[in-house]
């Protein structure tokens, strides 16, 4: 009777750990709130984001701000002239369709000079895989003095891919406002 309930007890040990793996399994990606899980049909053309179907609003607030910080490192490195690092933030993919280097990068990417913030205002996301998510960003380009008097330069926008299981990052400049144009159609 006794060995009985030993190996009871190891059984039950035994699935509770088989459930924690499966559930820390399943949770392995930052979950980001979805409200109604529309299936996203995106293509990038000629850097500009044209859409097949609705694209998801970014509801959750840390999504979001965690979002504007990639764009917002970005912004740092490009306003210090820091070529390398606004390399290692571009997408591979964008780099070498526009032959960037460290030498060129300024010349084909321009702001506005004085610009130094990035506010986003409007994002979009779409769930690539299990491990990245493309947010689609519109915001601007503002120049903040030492009073905290911020100008709105420029509107800008975004493709900004996470991958969540690497813990990376990369964006691209996206042109003509993309979805953000064929949302206000």
């Amino acid at each position: 009777m006794k060995d009985k309930k030993l190996l009871f007890v190891i059984l039950v040990i035994i699935l509770a750990v088989v459930a924690f793996v499966l559930i820390f399994l399943s949770n392995k990606k930052t979950p980001v709130e979805n409200s109604n899980n529309t299936v996203v049909d995106t293509a990038i053309k000629d850097d500009v984001i044209t859409k097949n179907e609705k694209l998801t609003p970014v509801n959750n607030y840390s999504a979001f701000f965690t979002v504007e910080s990639c764009v917002e490192k970005y912004i740092t490195y490009y306003t210090e002239n820091d070529a390398d690092a606004v390399l290692t933030i571009l997408d591979k993919d964008y780099i070498s369709k526009n032959k960037l280097n460290n030498k060129n990068v300024f010349e084909k990417i321009k702001y506005n000079e004085e610009a130094n913030v990035f506010a986003a205002e409007e994002m979009y996301i779409e769930e690539y895989n299990d491990d990245i998510n493309i947010y689609y960003v519109s915001g601007t380009l503002n120049s903040e003095g030492f009073d905290a008097e911020s100008i709105e330069l420029e509107r800008v926008y975004f493709e900004v891919k996470l991958d969540y299981e690497n813990m990376t990052f990369s964006l691209k400049p996206v042109q003509n406002g993309g979805v953000f144009n064929e949302k206000s159609n």
